[in-house]
């Protein structure tokens, strides 16, 4: 199941009786959705109108995935940053491969809490994409990109 961001869930699981429950949870967070978008060139100018959780089908895919990060959750002391990240991409891979109409409902970044346009610009300047795409993945039309980004130069000139 995907849940839109900066949505109370909660989820009741009653797990078979002849089995032992487990539950594994993947947390696609905004700035990791931006920083996959930036890599991969998705930009998505539709806004989302959708439900705000959506039941995936069944998929061997999907199941295999979640059986691979098994060993990762044992053995999560070992587990490097660089591995972890490379599993959360490999996730947001495989939901757009399967179900390319959850492009828009994963990269909608339209929100009254956008990130700062400093610290947006800070950790993703150096990816070589068109001002168009950082304005939309930062939460904003290109004119007000641009007014606020002019506005943050001039403050920062001024104040040394």
């Amino acid at each position: 199941m995907l849940f839109r961001k900066n949505q109370v869930t909660k989820c009741t699981k009653a797990p078979a009786t002849d089995r032992q429950y487990q539950a594994v949870a993947l947390v696609l967070s905004s700035e990791r959705l931006r920083q996959y978008a930036l890599t991969t060139g998705i930009i998505s100018n539709n806004k989302y109108n959708g439900p705000k959780h959506i039941l995936l089908p069944q998929h061997d895919f999907i199941r295999s995935y979640f059986h691979s990060l098994l060993p990762y959750i044992e053995h999560s002391e070992e587990v490097r940053t660089k591995l972890a990240s490379m599993k959360v991409n490999e996730a947001m891979g495989l939901l757009l491969e399967l179900y390319p109409e959850l492009r828009t409902f994963l990269f909608d970044f339209d929100d009254p809490n956008k990130p700062g346009l400093e610290e947006f610009m800070l950790r993703n300047f150096h990816y070589n994409v068109p001002l168009e795409n950082l304005a939309k993945l930062s939460g904003r039309s290109l004119t007000g990109f641009k007014r606020e980004f002019t506005a943050n130069l001039r403050r920062r000139l001024r104040d040394g």
